[in-house]
């Protein structure tokens, strides 16, 4: 402050004259605790989570989650349920599982005579499959994924009276299953929207909402229309439409791969990279505590003779080392990461689907359709009079 002020600083009064007059500033110190800090919080996208923890050899990726934060959300306690699909390659049968699942719990609460309701989302807006599916129906929902997407985002209203209004339209088109109800948001209604969509997912997770904004927005959509579940569609392969929701681990996220080799490699990168900022001993998936998922792996399109082959096992241990980081993790860890492995067969009749109707009928009796109910009835449903 001498330094600073020279005479006009007067030490011992810890005062600084103005000229002003007899007017003075006084001056008063504090000494607060300094702690360094070193963190950089990071969003959920592949360009911000690609270097964490990618050379074993430096030391310092070993504590990259710790320099660079990918700040966990919370966990949702109450429905709805969101569940994804994604898959790093097309063709491997994703969309199909997602319908398996719909139809399951549908099934299940006919069978346990506790009616539900949910909301499917197809929010692939590079190859958009059940909105499509969902034209031939004829009872498409006004409201569309990218009305929701820029309505959320823009909307001169209040959040909360945008959300009631966007699920008065979605409820307009409900399907009903017994006593359960299902309702659908297509990607979009015309191809303009597709090829323009002014506000995609990645805008909302860089909103002042926080990185986390994606699922939360269509959480609280599902509670305005009232729904136990979610059930999503997202887009293949590497990119910012679907990085928001694979890196949320508050959602089930189920990843379709068949055995080939770009299929396996690139969702081994996806499992690499999800496992990257798990927290190593964090919460467990438990999906009636409303706590942290670890994804589970879906291996499709199997034939007797890809199960008999040495390539078979080889791929599972693989998948689940990408998830476990084997390669970084102490060895008395390397379970504290537990990746699901599912396996389905490949069904003739499911390679031309082009209706819900269709889809219900040709899955039936399929491995999917099997697999798809024994996850339902491991759910706890949300009791509804």
């Amino acid at each position: 402050m001498q330094e600073w002020f020279g005479d006009w600083y007067q030490k011992e009064r810890s005062l600084i004259q103005l000229d002003l007059g007899e007017s003075v500033l006084p001056v008063e110190f504090l000494v607060e605790e300094f702690e360094s800090k070193n963190t950089t919080t990071i969003q959920p996208f592949w360009e911000e989570v690609a270097y964490l923890g990618t050379d074993a050899d430096q030391e310092s990726d070993r504590s990259a989650i710790e320099t660079y934060q990918l700040e966990l959300p919370t966990p949702y306690a109450d429905p709805p349920s969101l569940i994804t699909f994604y898959s790093f390659k097309g063709g491997v049968g994703r969309t199909i599982h997602l319908a398996a699942y719909l139809f399951a719990l549908l099934e299940r609460a006919k069978e346990i005579d506790n009616p539900i309701k949910v909301l499917v989302i197809d929010a692939d807006l590079e190859a958009p499959g059940l909105t499509y599916w969902d034209r031939l129906d004829g009872q498409q929902s006004t409201v569309t994924f990218i009305d929701f997407l820029e309505a959320y985002h823009y909307s001169p209203l209040p959040t909360q009276e945008t959300l009631s209004l966007l699920a008065e339209e979605i409820k307009k088109s409900s399907r009903r299953e017994g006593r359960s109800v299902f309702y659908f948001l297509p990607a979009f209604a015309r191809d303009e929207q597709l090829l323009d969509a002014p506000v995609l997912p990645q805008h909302l997770a860089r909103s002042p909402e926080g990185e986390w904004t994606c699922s939360n927005a269509i959480y609280k959509l599902g509670k305005a229309i009232n729904v136990d579940y979610i059930l999503i569609d997202l887009p293949t392969g590497i990119n910012e439409i679907s990085s928001p929701f694979i890196f949320d681990p508050r959602l089930q996220r189920f990843l379709v791969t068949t055995l080939t080799k770009e299929s396996l490699a690139g969702s081994n990168l996806v499992l690499k990279q999800i496992g990257g900022i798990f927290p190593a001993n964090g919460a467990r998936n438990n999906s009636n505590t409303g706590i942290y998922f670890d994804p589970c792996i879906i291996v499709s399109l199997l034939t007797p003779q890809l199960k008999s082959l040495p390539e078979f096992g080889n791929a599972l241990t693989a998948l689940r080392n990408s998830y476990a980081q084997v390669d970084r993790i102490e060895e008395n860890d390397l379970f504290s990461k537990q990746l699901e492995v599912r396996k389905t067969d490949f069904s003739q009749e499911l390679l031309y689907v082009n209706s819900w109707e269709e889809a219900q009928q040709k899955l039936s009796s399929t491995s999917i359709m099997s697999m798809a109910r024994a996850w339902a009835a491991s759910q706890r449903m949300p009791l509804r009079t």
